[in-house]
């Protein structure tokens, strides 16, 4: 499905929009935040990745693991060169992340998060898919208060598909965050800028890295 920008003002959960970083589907569907901040890593580097997030995965392709590795290391990156606490799984046991080829709909539980890959759109190896979900675990394990504390209850819409839902809001924006930070910082709404400060200051500790994502274009460092 090839995804364009709204070029022109937008309505969205009642609130107009004109900023050309909101898109009409998920962030998953951005061509450039589906590839992540840094080239694929090898499976040897995804794997040990895992293991630092006390993460593993089931039914996994190689691509997948690769694409899920290259996002946590890029977090890694953004807080300090080391893995982020709330995104590392709970209990003594590692979390897992579990690909599923049936099933519409991909869901961080209790007992791991599912990835529904969904066919042709090979979402099992979108790199923001993957921290989309990994990101309802940050937030369950202590950063949606943070995140609602800090930034408020407006809204920072990246996508129409979290208009109206606060958790999958913040899920969104912590997939942009690390995908494609430019979707959050070319933003003019309030609420964004305040979320940018919340990422890039408060739940990460390097966040300011961000600037550094290779797919960055140019915004963050004027």
């Amino acid at each position: 499905m090839t995804l364009s920008r709204w070029k022109s003002v937008a309505l969205i959960g009642g609130l107009l929009l004109s900023a050309p970083s909101v898109f009409a589907l998920a962030v998953k569907h951005d061509s450039v935040a589906a590839k992540g901040c840094l080239n694929i890593v090898s499976l040897s580097q995804a794997e040990s990745a895992l293991a630092r997030f006390n993460l593993t995965t089931e039914n996994a392709k190689e691509s997948e693991i690769r694409a899920l590795g290259t996002g946590l290391m890029w977090i890694e990156d953004l807080n300090g060169d080391r893995p982020l606490a709330m995104a590392k799984g709970p209990g003594s046991r590692p979390y897992p992340f579990i690909f599923k080829n049936n099933g519409k709909n991909s869901r961080q539980t209790g007992s791991g998060i599912e990835i529904a890959r969904q066919g042709a759109k090979q979402f099992g190896s979108n790199v923001a898919q993957l921290v989309h979900e990994l990101g309802h675990l940050v937030g369950n394990q202590g950063a949606y208060a943070m995140y609602r504390q800090q930034v408020g209850s407006a809204p920072c819409v990246v996508s129409g598909y979290s208009d109206d839902k606060f958790n999958e809001q913040f899920a969104e924006v912590f997939a942009a965050f690390v995908t494609k930070p430019e979707l959050i910082a070319e933003s003019k709404s309030a609420a964004c800028k305040k979320a940018f400060k919340f990422f890039s200051q408060t739940l990460f500790a390097t966040g300011e890295r961000a600037r550094q994502c290779k797919n960055n274009d140019g915004i963050l460092d004027q």
